[in-house]
């Protein structure tokens, strides 16, 4: 939660430094891959052609942010549609720490396969604030993303030095390039020394081929020295950087190393065979297949590949330590696939999948989702006067159906109709004005029910 109100300070920004909600979306097919998500929840059969829905965790530009406001800070955040074919609406808004949100944004996307949708805002500080974003998609699923936390801290007014304390590092390592057993006694020793032109205590950590692996703090009157060692167990090249943390951050110079382990056994390296996983489609939407395989290595050892499905090519390497899973394009007709992997082994894979869409059931609806806003609210100082609830809902319908729906509100039905779609979705909206401040809710009524209840009163700043 943040320490004061987000939607008070950004008012009080005026038009200069308003917040900044700039929505990018950047669509790309490709293959799936691993990510920490949000994922929306298993489909019910009445809503077996409904794309599957995963969030990961939204990115932030400067996590703690430290200087002159005001000052913007971006996030972005990255939504993965797997469709199956036809049109579908992705629907989503920015989740703010304080409890307020932004207004819902659409985005149209068709065809099949996976599609990965990137989504931005920006926003403005003038002051101090800690907080969180995330954001949550609605449409065709809903599913909220982490959260990802943020800090502002703005040094206007403080106290400077005639020049601002700084810190700096640098690193070796010893030996660099090491050749013999990779036993016990084996150590590979990296060094640091932090040097600094004010006495402080100082944050660390050392990073090691990108994982950190020692961290600490230690008091720095001129320069301290700090390191760390680890056994080499396999021949590699690596690297690894002494980093400084907190407002004065820094890197040092980045080592390399190189270890031949002599006494080592050659890999064993082997590949499972292509798993094909078949995405059942409703007509006329299209199915599609998913491959993947696992490769298996003894020790760690750089493995090569290449996918052949259809008219794709991909191919790539992996470092393998155990087990690890690749995955190639997918498809949306019926034929093959095959993986060839080479490196210490030379290894192919074939698979086949026949693909046909199943029947549409006549007639189901699915009520994806239901939005309320309060808007045109007016104000008396911190007092409301005022306020429009505004109602927006959608319903999809697979088949063909004539559907009668209504949005309703705490005080009653706000609006109604009838459509008959075949194969469609349809966004229906209602404002009600004057609506009562209290009670309030959003509710779309089809025949699958979805409902939005306690949406809080609108406030003013």
């Amino acid at each position: 939660m943040k320490s004061l109100g987000l939607a008070r300070r950004m008012a009080a920004l005026g038009a200069s430094t308003a917040v900044l909600a700039t929505m990018v979306a950047g669509l790309m097919a490709g293959s799936a891959q691993a990510a920490t998500s949000a994922t929306a929840g298993s489909a019910t059969s009445s809503a077996a052609a409904k794309p599957k829905v995963s969030v990961a965790t939204p990115v932030v530009s400067e996590k703690h942010y430290w200087g002159g406001c005001p000052t913007t800070v971006k996030f972005s955040a990255k939504i993965k549609v797997k469709l199956t074919g036809g049109k579908t609406t992705l629907a989503y808004r920015w989740l703010h720490g304080d409890g307020s949100k932004s207004k819902v944004s659409t985005i149209g996307l068709k065809g099949s396969g996976t599609k990965y949708v990137t989504v931005k805002q920006s926003l403005t500080f003038d002051e101090n604030v800690k907080g969180w974003e995330a954001l949550q998609v609605l449409g065709p699923r809903k599913v909220t993303s982490k959260k990802v936390y943020f800090q502002v801290e703005c040094t206007n007014g403080m106290p400077t030095h005639p020049q601002s304390p700084s810190a700096w590092a640098k690193a070796w390592a010893s030996p660099d390039h090491y050749v013999g057993s990779c036993n016990v006694g084996a150590r590979i020793n990296f060094s640091g020394v932090i040097k600094v032109d004010d006495p402080r205590w100082v944050r660390y950590r050392w990073i090691l081929n990108g994982d950190v692996v020692d961290r600490g703090a230690v008091k720095v009157y001129d320069t301290r020295r700090v390191g760390f060692s680890f056994t080499p167990r396999e021949s590699h090249r690596g690297w690894a950087v002494l980093q400084l943390l907190g407002k004065n951050a820094s890197d040092s110079n980045r080592v390399h190393y190189k270890v031949w382990c002599k006494d080592e056994a050659p890999a064993t390296v082997s590949v499972s065979e292509i798993n094909v996983k078949v995405n059942e489609a409703v007509c006329p939407a299209t199915p599609s297949a998913d491959f993947s395989a696992t490769l298996y290595a003894s020790r760690k050892t750089l493995v090569h590949f290449k996918w052949t499905v259809g008219d794709k090519v991909v191919t790539g390497s992996e470092w393998v330590d155990g087990s690890k899973t690749i995955v190639g394009p997918s498809r949306t007709t019926t034929g093959g696939a095959t993986l060839e992997v080479t490196g210490p082994v030379s290894i192919t894979r074939n698979a086949t999948v026949v693909l046909a869409c199943k029947p549409a059931p006549s007639g189901t609806v699915v009520a994806n989702w239901v939005d309320a806003d309060w808007v045109n609210v007016v104000c008396e100082g911190t007092t409301v006067k005022s306020a429009d609830l505004k109602v927006t809902g959608k319903f999809t319908v697979t088949g063909t159906k004539t559907v009668d729906w209504s949005l309703s509100t705490a005080a009653g039905v706000a609006t109604s109709g009838s459509d008959t779609l075949t194969n469609d979705s349809k966004v229906v909206s209602a404002t009600v004005s004057n609506a009562s401040l209290t009670g309030n809710f959003g509710k779309l009524v089809v025949p699958g029910d979805d409902e939005l209840d306690n949406i809080g009163a609108p406030t003013c700043a």
